[in-house]
């Protein structure tokens, strides 16, 4: 018993290095589609690249231990990148044609800042993209088919950081795979990645079989009778190992969650409450669009993925996606747990709605932010939204500013821009002060009886919307008449106008003191949740 333990141990020293068989074990992955083929590391876990990504295709963060006292300086990092040596590169031209356009490039090239130039080889790639990194020390090593292998070694410019590259090219194209980690655990991790290259297979890509499956796909859906279907496609066929997909009918959900009666809540929920987005803002014309919802399984995979720090949650218009994650419930508290990844999910879902519903534009900070906070609070039962209560995660900030500040005036919020709204105005409130003055503005214009009832403040809501949308939306057809709608200059221009009409529009008749003092009133006398 004991030889063939001993045997066993040997192999595995054979085959991947001693550090490296003290991994989880190891899972076989191809990519046929990248022409791809390697054994990762389990301890290794794979992480969603953004859709906007142009060079990255693979992600795997080491896991993470549970206790962040063992957790490592540095995450180590493990990632793979395609890139075209075609890519940016026109047909020359010959003969004197050749040597007039080199001399014309030759005199603007004078007259202008470096270019930057198209990513089509890895020095290209590293230098645009880890400029915080410097290369050290090109070894050759065995390639893979026609496929020839050099490996860099990398140092961090600044701070603790070390890893190593690993480039296969042939003429079409090269895959880029680097490593990163603290240099106290390089030892370690480089034995690791050593042995996933080891063994790595690259060939020619072969889509033949993933395009069989996206058109089988592509077709139940149409089927179906799903929106947009191609988009639904695309974001299951990116989906990493480990994660899920599901859909609704404006929706689709992408997860990494074990936490299935979350993710049937937010199935249930999500399309409830965006019909009453459309009953209190009622599109110009019918929303088609579709968009990602991203539920990581944790906060640690959420920031890994690319999340803001500080925040809960986000929407990506570019990317038509709103990313949160699954919020740990804490034993004993309220407001844990799905209760806060309901709030987020509310709040970033009115985001992606208002977008498409204003015409592919955002409102002022306060309204659009404060708006999201107030569905925040949403009761929901029987498919319909019975109710919207306080924002557990603002009315106790809101009350205590009231009553010792910070504190932004009404008619000075109102106009203030994303950037003021996130701390940089001079009233020294923070991002967390504007969130919850902008919640508790539009809660007492919506919930308020004395504000329902009075002549002015009741429309100060729905004139701020209608004006912003009719106004944005009417120059901008007059700018494509004109041959200007691709101009984003006097797309800026008119989105500035709009916005300051808006507010002048809705605001014309308030009696800011007035206002301002019922708020102050209405606010002070909610309860907090316990």
């Amino acid at each position: 018993m004991k030889s063939l333990l001993s045997l066993f141990v040997l192999s595995l020293f054979l085959l991947f290095g001693a550090p490296a068989s003290a991994q989880g074990g190891w899972d076989t992955v191809k990519k046929p589609e990248l022409g791809l083929t390697y054994k990762m590391a389990r301890d290794y876990e794979a992480i969603p690249v953004d859709p906007l990504e142009q060079w990255e295709v693979l992600i795997y963060l080491e896991e993470n231990p549970k206790d962040p006292k063992d957790r490592k300086k540095i995450q180590p990092r493990f990632s793979f990148t395609i890139i075209d040596h075609n890519f940016g590169l026109s047909t020359p031209l010959t003969g004197e044609d050749a040597k007039e356009g080199e001399e014309e490039e030759e005199e603007e090239e004078k007259s202008k800042s470096p270019k930057i130039l198209p990513i089509n080889s890895f020095e290209r790639y590293f230098d645009q993209r880890w400029s915080s990194y410097g290369l050290a020390d090109e070894t050759e090593g065995k390639g893979s088919g026609e496929y020839s292998l050099r490996e860099f070694e990398l140092e961090s410019k600044k701070g603790g950081g070390a890893g190593t590259a690993y480039v296969f090219s042939n003429a079409a194209r090269s895959v880029v795979i680097i490593g990163t980690c603290h240099k106290e655990d390089l030892e370690d991790q480089k034995d690791i990645w050593d042995a996933i290259i080891k063994k790595m297979n690259v060939v020619e890509p072969d889509t033949g079989k993933i395009d069989r499956e996206a058109q089988k796909m592509l077709d139940s859906y149409r089927k179906k009778g799903y929106l947009d279907p191609e988009f639904r496609v695309k974001a299951r066929m990116d989906l990493p190992k480990g994660w899920k997909s599901d859909d609704t009918e404006n929706y689709i959900l992408v997860y990494s969650t074990k936490d299935e009666p979350l993710i049937r809540l937010i199935k249930r929920e999500l399309e409830s409450i965006r019909k009453e987005y459309e009953k209190l803002f009622p599109p110009l014309q019918p929303v088609t669009t579709v968009s990602r919802v991203r539920i990581c399984k944790d906060q640690a995979e959420y920031f890994a993925y690319g999340g803001p720090k500080g925040s809960g949650g986000y929407w990506n218009w570019m990317a038509q996606e709103l990313v949160f994650f699954d919020y740990d419930n804490v034993e004993g508290k309220a407001g844990t747990g799905k209760a806060n990844s309901r709030i987020v999910l509310y709040h970033e879902a009115f985001h992606q709605y208002i977008y498409y519903s204003a015409g592919s534009f955002s409102p002022h900070s306060w309204y659009n932010e404060g708006t999201g906070d107030y569905f925040s609070g949403a009761k929901i039962s029987g498919g319909k939204v019975k109710s919207i209560g306080v924002n557990s995660w603002r009315i106790a900030t809101v009350q205590n500013m009231i009553e010792n500040g910070p504190l932004a005036p009404w008619k000075d919020i109102i106009r203030w821009s994303q950037r003021e709204y996130y701390g940089g105005n001079d009233k020294r409130m923070q991002g967390g002060h504007s969130y919850a003055q902008g919640w508790s503005m539009i809660y007492f214009l919506r919930e308020s009886k004395v504000a329902q009832k009075h002549e002015v403040w009741s429309t100060i809501l729905d004139v701020y919307f209608n004006t912003l949308r009719e106004s944005y939306n009417s120059g901008l057809a007059e700018l494509e008449a004109a041959g200007d709608g691709e101009n984003y200059q006097k797309i800026s221009q008119l989105s500035e106008k709009s916005l300051t009409l808006a507010v002048d529009t809705a605001f014309a008749d308030v009696d800011f003191e007035e206002i301002e003092e019922e708020w102050k009133k209405f606010i002070l006398g909610l309860k907090v949740p316990k």
